[in-house]
């Protein structure tokens, strides 16, 4: 999956920040740190943590397929670690705690910079866990409060239908 909005989870949902915006989705926010400036700010880049649930090097959850791409830029070089090389990238996945201690060579057997493999190695991030998130829940946030306060606005007895309960039992269970 190529680059996508999903990298950064919303600790407060941007439809709650709705209610505060006072145009084109921008709010006055004032920090804790700073309490005498306040600036202006986009909600959908404010309350939130950038690749929370991103799956990179080094995690327990790493499948096969994402070990591939988090060292697809090892795939020409040999890993030694201790006594033995090590291909296969489940198991680098495993080691990566260590990687101060592997040696990384060419077939040939020069070396190579670690410190430019490691940072291509940390670029890696596992999108799937976002993606999925914001696709199911967060996106459709905006459409569904609009939706209630329809209902509710247009309501000529006070009862609304229940549209889109579904939606919203899943949201709050999952």
């Amino acid at each position: 999956m190529g680059e996508t909005k999903a990298k950064y989870h919303h600790l407060i949902p941007r439809t709650y920040l709705s209610a505060w915006e006072h145009g084109n989705g921008t709010l006055y926010i004032r920090f804790l740190d700073d309490k005498e400036s306040v600036v202006e700010r986009n909600k959908d880049n404010i309350a939130g943590i950038t690749n929370y649930h991103s799956i990179v090097a080094g995690m327990p959850i790493v499948t096969k397929e994402d070990a591939d791409k988090i060292f697809a830029c090892l795939k020409d070089l040999e890993v030694h670690y201790g006594e033995a090389v090590v291909s296969d990238n489940l198991e680098l996945n495993k080691i990566y705690y260590d990687f101060d201690n592997w040696t990384i060579q060419r077939k040939d057997g020069s070396a190579v910079s670690k410190k430019k493999l490691k940072a291509e190695i940390d670029k890696v991030k596992i999108r799937d866990i976002e993606e999925l998130w914001s696709l199911k829940y967060e996106d459709a946030w905006g459409t569904v409060r609009s939706k209630l306060e329809n209902s509710i606005f247009n309501s000529a007895d006070g009862i609304i239908s229940n549209a889109n309960k579904e939606y919203l039992m899943k949201f709050y269970t999952a």
